[in-house]
């Protein structure tokens, strides 16, 4: 159900994990409060507004945190993309120091 206090979102386990949508949801923590349901294949968010928002800026929010869950989403996969060079550089640097 979607009124201008609350919004249900929908996302797929392939597109985010629940990371993500935690991540996102404290972001947003200021504006609106975040529900999480595990459902088969991925997850069931109902978005309220925080006590003292305005319909205009709640919906801003929810449009932010849909941004929001793309951006953690592209930043974890970025992560395990990149983790082999990184901990790569990360020895590389370390062998130098002389600590043991």
């Amino acid at each position: 159900m979607t009124t201008s206090r609350q919004h249900e979102l929908w996302f797929d386990e392939g597109w985010c994990s629940i990371d993500c949508i935690q991540k996102a949801a404290y972001r947003r923590s200021k504006v609106l409060t975040v529900d999480v349901r595990r459902l088969e294949g991925g997850y069931r968010c109902e978005l309220n507004a925080s006590a003292g928002v305005g319909d205009s800026s709640f919906l801003t929010a929810v449009d932010e945190f849909k941004k929001d869950v793309a951006d953690e989403g592209l930043r974890a996969r970025l992560k395990a993309e990149t983790e082999g060079v990184r901990n790569l550089i990360l020895s590389a640097a370390f062998s130098r120091t002389g600590l043991h």
